[in-house]
């Protein structure tokens, strides 16, 4: 176990290594910088001693290497646009948004993407599986802006069921029903699906047959035997939903007016805030890492046969 995890955490420094070079070096050669679209043109003057203010005067590689040295401590810099805000207090600001807008659409598309994944497999042929396969496709080629726009003119602005924006938990909790109902609609189509898909295969197989001819219930053979065999790919799928959830999303965001971090990257870039984009891209380079590895550890849960070394015994 000790060495997976040195292993792994390993391979994840040096992918981070990668990933802060091609970001930084992105941003270093894209034309323009964060202080270009004042109202004002700054004179030659002004505009050098702001880059030397910021170090921006210096060479690439010393400018990328200070980001290194000092991000791995945990300092991300400041942003160029809110002038002395620390990037760690800008994330406290912005994230708990997204953290609620994904935490509350994985609780109800995952677990219930399980169900209609089961439920379609049982009724196979049927007009129950017709309904899930539907749901399925839908949520994973609609696109979310798509959805958002729909989903406003129809629950918003037609039927007046739902508010048409904001993002108010407190006073106004039905201003989170609309997105986060959208939000779970991809990870609840893709976890249904393949849900769908994995237990098709395992009720074909043979021990399945044995166990309903031992006497044991439908039930009692579907949720104890036939879904957790079939678990190997269904945590493969979920695993990329969560970073994506816990970073939020830009365009429903946006859309919905939701203060989260998703929506700020989005401002950041256009402002060529470029020590809040290159925090934003290492913090979810850091959660897809994290993501992967705990999956690899949960195989095992789910089928003890594997190895820590991702074999079978």
């Amino acid at each position: 176990m000790a060495r997976f995890l040195i292993t792994r955490f390993s391979g994840m420094a040096f992918v981070l290594l990668v990933v802060s070079f091609l970001t930084f070096a992105l941003m270093y050669n894209v034309p323009g910088g964060p202080f270009d679209q004042n109202k004002q043109p700054l004179s030659e003057a002004a505009m050098a001693n702001i880059k030397r203010k910021y170090g921006l005067d210096q060479p690439f590689y010393v400018q990328w290497g200070r980001y290194v040295v000092n991000a791995v401590q945990g300092d991300f810099g400041t942003s160029y646009v809110a002038e002395g805000d620390k990037i760690v207090t800008l994330f406290g600001k912005y994230w708990g948004a997204s953290l609620i807008f994904g935490a509350l659409s994985l609780a109800w598309s995952i677990p219930l993407g399980l169900i209609l994944g089961v439920w379609a497999a049982i009724k196979r042929n049927t007009l129950i599986d017709y309904v899930v396969t539907l749901i399925s496709v839908v949520g994973i080629t609609v696109p979310v802006f798509a959805l958002g726009i729909f989903g406003l003119y129809l629950f918003s602005i037609r039927w007046k069921l739902l508010p048409y924006t904001g993002w108010d938990l407190v006073n106004e909790p039905l201003t989170a029903v609309l997105p986060v109902i959208i939000f779970g609609l991809l990870p609840l189509g893709t976890i249904a699906r393949y849900t769908r898909a994995g237990m098709l295969e395992v009720l074909a197989q043979d021990y399945v047959r044995t166990a309903r001819a031992k006497g044991l219930t439908f039930k009692v053979v579907v949720l104890k035997h036939a879904l957790r065999n079939a678990l190997i790919p269904i945590l493969t799928v979920i695993g990329p939903f969560i970073p994506n959830a816990l970073t939020g999303s830009a365009i429903l965001e946006r859309m919905f007016n939701i203060p989260g971090v998703g929506r700020y990257f989005i401002d950041s870039i256009q402002a060529r805030d470029y020590p809040v984009i290159m925090a934003t891209v290492l913090i979810v380079a850091v959660l897809w890492g994290i993501t992967y590895l705990l999956t690899d550890l949960l195989y095992t849960v789910a089928d003890p046969r594997i190895r820590i070394d991702g074999s079978k015994s």
